[in-house]
């Protein structure tokens, strides 16, 4: 990962340049003022993935659960996001056309849910939407 160090006047005429490299292409860039450091300009994906790796640190049984949930996958058992959701569509393709679209709507809301979640780094409240949307097929 590139780490640059700039002085804050320069980031100020070089801003949207700065950012682009941030995001597109994973570099920090150290912003000094007085030749010491003040801030770091990062791109959102960047950003995101430290969030979660500090929510990882502070929750230890959050890094086991997905340590679990991976090792089930990698058995065979468990369902990845991808075939959960086809699972959706087929579900509601098999089903009676007003049964379906009910299933369906519930489904991929909590779908829906569980991917914002995941991206504001609620890991924990993103696996109960999933976990209830594997609940409506038991129903």
């Amino acid at each position: 990962m590139k780490e640059l160090t700039k002085p804050i006047s320069e980031v100020r005429q070089k801003l949207p340049a700065l950012a682009r490299a941030a995001q597109e292409r994973m570099a920090r860039v150290v912003i000094t003022q007085q030749g010491r450091p003040q801030a770091v300009l990062l791109g959102y994906e960047d950003f995101l993935g430290m969030k979660t790796a500090v929510e990882l640190l502070r929750r230890p049984g959050l890094a086991a659960g997905m340590e679990e949930a991976s090792a089930e996958l990698e058995r065979g058992e468990g369902v990845p996001l991808e075939g959960l959701k086809e699972a959706v569509r087929n579900h509601s393709a098999e089903a009676g056309k007003q049964q379906g679209t009910a299933f369906e709507l519930k489904a991929r809301a909590l779908l829906n849910k569980g991917n914002a979640l995941t991206r504001l780094g609620k890991a924990d409240e993103a696996i109960a939407s999933y976990d209830e949307v594997l609940s409506l097929f038991k129903r």
